[in-house]
């Protein structure tokens, strides 16, 4: 289960960002190829990576829970904080993005 599997991840205060996507939209499988490349520059780093695809019937309550409106969404997880990524899709941006709220990633 998604929702189970994001909610144990969190509270096991692991910093975990997530991309929050519909199969269906464009600018979703655009990203598809950055995100990928994202994921695996972070591979061996303090951070977990969830893919939830949104029109997917068993994950519309987490995103709903989740106040997700748009695709792609992707969103940080960090202690207490849920923080929304809002720069322009690159793997460096990604990176940047998560260096600010994650210490020694």
């Amino acid at each position: 289960n998604t929702e189970e599997h994001l909610t144990n991840t969190i509270h096991k205060n692991i910093p975990t960002i997530v991309n929050y996507f519909s199969s269906t939209c464009p600018h979703c499988q655009a990203f598809h190829p950055t995100w990928d490349k994202f994921k695996n520059v972070v591979s061996t780093k303090n951070i977990k990576t969830i893919d939830i695809q949104c029109d997917a019937e068993e994950n519309y309550e987490i995103c709903r829970k989740n106040n997700i409106m748009g695709y792609p969404t992707v969103m940080l997880y960090v202690g207490n904080k849920n923080i929304e990524f809002e720069d322009s899709r690159s793997v460096s941006n990604l990176v940047s993005f998560c260096q600010k709220y994650i210490k020694n990633l």
